[in-house]
């Protein structure tokens, strides 16, 4: 997993082109988010995540290394903390695809379709809404003329989003 610190500034986008292309997980910390690492102990402290799902890209591998990522830290027979995960997904509930709870066993899983023209705005905000410690977001990079000039839905959302973003390659390897 690669991970970015970034300093926002307006029209800036010089680390989203370089998120889209590494072929692994990339984490993006902006300047101002908390974080979920305590600095004194290293312990990876996540509990609500955030996960961005639509039926392209495939969800699953992200939701997997999202997974890994709450559970960092653990040591051999300890029990996971709990871990809420919302699958947001942007437009009418029929259309999310389907992820079956046994992916993620130790998660409380929270379901959510909501409305919206631009799916980016709708995860961010929501993001801010529920207290996310980290928005997990699936990406297959660039699709078409649209996504070259205005970004992919994963670029928009690392534009908007104060919180950390995990984003992981469609097809990344689940467990």
């Amino acid at each position: 997993m690669a991970s970015l610190e970034e300093e926002r500034r307006p029209g800036l986008r010089f680390s989203y082109p370089t998120v889209m292309v590494t072929p692994c997980a990339v984490l993006v910390v902006p300047e101002s988010a908390a974080g979920f690492i305590d600095a004194a102990t290293g312990a990876v402290r996540i509990r609500r995540v955030l996960a961005g799902v639509a039926p392209a890209p495939d969800p699953h591998g992200a939701l997997s290394e999202a997974r890994r990522l709450a559970h960092a830290g653990l040591g051999a027979g300890e029990t996971p903390p709990p871990l809420d995960m919302e699958l947001l997904h942007v437009g009418a509930a029929e259309d999310a695809p389907a992820v079956p709870d046994a992916l993620l066993p130790a998660a409380r899983l929270i379901r959510t379709a909501l409305p919206g023209d631009d799916p980016a705005e709708v995860i961010a905000a929501r993001a801010e809404e529920t207290g996310a410690d980290l928005i997990l977001l699936a990406r297959e990079g660039r699709r078409g003329l649209g996504d070259l000039l205005l970004g992919s839905t994963t670029e928009r959302v690392l534009e908007r989003a104060r919180r950390p973003v995990l984003a992981v390659p469609a097809g990344a390897p689940e467990d």
